[in-house]
């Protein structure tokens, strides 16, 4: 929902920055994140979506700190 709400948006110079974790050794993390790419790629702004996967605590915090 996230992407698809973006690509609606007007603002030419808004990121969107996907973070959270990820683990190759599981089938739905690859499927989901591969399927997020797709659909990003689209809607025609895959190079405005940022995925982050596997982010640490601290940068987690900072995202937080900085939205």
């Amino acid at each position: 929902m996230a992407i698809k709400a973006f690509a609606k948006q007007i603002d030419p110079d808004a990121l969107l920055v996907i973070a959270g974790g990820y683990d190759t050794r599981v089938k739905e993390n690859v499927e989901h994140y591969d399927e997020l790419v797709s659909l990003a790629k689209d809607l025609k702004v895959i190079e405005k979506v940022v995925f982050l996967r596997s982010i640490s605590n601290d940068m987690r915090l900072l995202l937080l700190e900085n939205t």
